[in-house]
């Protein structure tokens, strides 16, 4: 197995020793609003374990926000004044900014529902009352985030298991406050918090051994240099490239997650101009004649159309992409047009995405077929019949896809038509491929629970999380989720609404994990924090029931 450096706390924005800010770091503008940087390394390895990273992940990520428009406040290996002083510095400036963003790294704790910074010459030890003047409490920082105008937002690169943390002088054993805990949930209004690891889990200081950024820091920079992810996007693309890249390690897979509530798009690195004009070329003249979309057909099948854009985009960026797509690329044509329907790397335009899949489709491109399809479907029911026509177009050339959205709308007549052996037909053939939901709806639909379990265990096996999340549902509605616990948990690590419910239900029963009504309430609550579990009326109520009592 390959090696790592475990660092128990990097909540994201680091101080780089006693060096001074980068040059690049400098965005006196701050036209995207304000970012407070704030990094401890140098414990003094006796108290606090000191932190290797930290002072080049702040560096790394430092760049990545300026570039994108924040004005930096960068704070490194302060004590408790200057934590103060900087908290102080930046209510002032977020009240004057439409957006403001805290990245922390360094230790933390909970304790009787408040979370704590820790400062670079904190104690070991420590009685109740000392705790709001020896450590930072994150109360002050969400207070003076949350004065901008529009939106608040906080990364925790953090290793959150339960060392180390504070020791307190005048613990007893029937305290009513309880003990000290790993760094526990924000109370977030409208914002979100992104945090690098799981309670309970550790995150990774560098990974492999001999490199030089946190994982989370490494994907929180890359990922930010990708113009026009919405927010819900980034969290996904980022959180796909910290578990891809831990997945082999010892105490691997790493896997950040993230909750909150906002009604807007949000965007840390604003969409490209959806002009259509190619704009900013993002290879060099000698290379775009190379240029190509490098991913099989075997992948575009099955995999998630954001993590693929994000991929592309990562490579590309929205110039080259727009080049091969005026050039005739199918597959580049196919990819705009998914981007300009739900803004993904642009800003939002029906009249271009429709233009665009249509070119796809008409090459027959089962991808632009089959977007085009559920372009219709979301937007002109009116082209219903083309709609459908579209999809057995792509079907009938075994996209995976397409025979999975076919396969439902057969199952529930949404074309008027209802053909349920036909569905079965085409979920098998789906999921054949390898489509996660179809060998999910193979097993609810045409009960077939053994041969779905049994392929979607291969796909969790081979490190898709989306195979465990569908085990963990399908498992849930034949009554049997505590036999399948453990999928529940990465499924609810990884962010999966159903999942994080179903988690909290058996954190309240004690099935298949030892009953615990705070970690119940816990996955409640980011449970209902996420939209999508609108869509499930009885994991809906349950979870309900759970914050209700607990």
């Amino acid at each position: 197995m390959k090696q790592f450096l475990l660092s128990c706390f990097v909540l994201a924005c680091l101080f780089c020793l006693d060096q001074p800010a980068k040059a690049e770091c400098v965005a006196p503008q701050g036209e995207r609003g304000v970012a407070l940087l704030i990094g401890i390394s140098a414990y003094d390895d006796i108290n606090w374990p000191a932190l290797a990273n930290a002072v080049n992940d702040i560096d790394h990520v430092c760049t990545a926000f300026a570039k994108a428009g924040f004005e930096i406040i960068d704070v490194r290996n302060a004590n408790i004044a200057e934590l103060n002083s900087a908290t102080a510095a930046f209510a002032a400036k977020a009240a004057r900014a439409d957006s403001a963003v805290v990245y922390y790294a360094g230790h933390g704790f909970e304790y009787n529902g408040r979370n704590f910074m820790v400062p670079v010459n904190a104690p070991a030890f420590a009685s109740r009352d000392e705790l709001d003047t020896e450590f930072l409490p994150l109360e002050k920082m969400l207070e003076a985030a949350s004065k901008a105008k529009k939106f608040n937002l906080f990364f925790m690169d953090a290793c959150r298991t339960a060392d180390p943390i504070v020791r307190l002088k005048d613990e007893s054993s029937d305290d009513p406050d309880g003990g000290i805990s790993p760094m526990g949930l924000l109370e977030m209004t409208q914002g979100a918090v992104f945090y690098s690891t799981a309670k309970g889990k550790p995150a990774l200081d560098a990974a492999p051994a001999d490199s030089s950024t946190s994982p989370f820091a490494e994907a929180i920079a890359s990922k930010l240099a990708i113009p026009g992810l919405e927010l819900s996007d980034y969290f996904k693309v980022v959180s796909r490239e910290v578990y891809t890249n831990t997945r082999e390690l010892d105490l691997g897979p790493q896997q950040p997650f993230h909750y909150g509530s906002w009604f807007e798009d949000f965007y840390l690195n604003l969409p490209s101009d959806a002009s259509g004009n190619p704009g900013p070329a993002s290879s060099s003249p000698a290379t775009r004649s190379s240029l190509a979309i490098s991913i099989p057909m075997a992948r575009l099948a099955i995999e998630d159309e954001t993590i693929l854009v994000g991929e592309v985009l990562g490579d590309l960026g929205v110039g080259d992409l727009t080049r091969l797509a005026t050039k005739g690329d199918p597959l580049a044509q196919s990819f705009l047009g998914y981007m300009y329907h739900l803004g993904v790397g642009v800003r939002k335009d029906l009249k271009q995405a429709v233009g665009w899949l249509e070119k796809s489709a008409a090459q027959g491109h089962p991808a632009g077929q089959t977007e085009l399809a559920w372009y219709y479907q979301e937007n002109q029911p009116e082209k219903a019949s083309r709609a459908l026509e579209l999809y057995l177009l792509a079907a009938a050339q075994g996209y995976a896809k397409a025979q999975s959205h076919l396969g439902f709308a057969l199952w529930e007549g949404k074309f008027g038509i209802v053909d349920k052996k036909r569905a079965i037909d085409l979920f098998k053939d789906a999921s054949d491929r390898g489509h996660p939901y179809a060998t999910y709806a193979l097993g609810i639909y045409g009960n077939q629970v053994e041969e779905s379990m049994r392929k979607l265990r291969l796909l969790a096996d081979g490190g898709n999380v989306e195979g465990n999340n569908w085990i963990c549902e399908l498992q849930y509605q034949q009554g049997q989720a505590d036999k399948v616990a453990k999928d529940c948990s990465l499924a609810a690590r990884d962010g999966y609404a159903g999942a994080r419910a179903i988690w909290a239900q058996l954190h309240d029963r004690g099935q298949g994990t030892p009953k615990s009504p705070s970690e119940a309430r816990y996955w409640a609550m980011l449970a209902s924090s996420q939209a999508e579990l609108a869509q499930r009326p009885d994991l809906e109520r349950a979870t309900a029931n759970i914050l209700t009592r607990n």
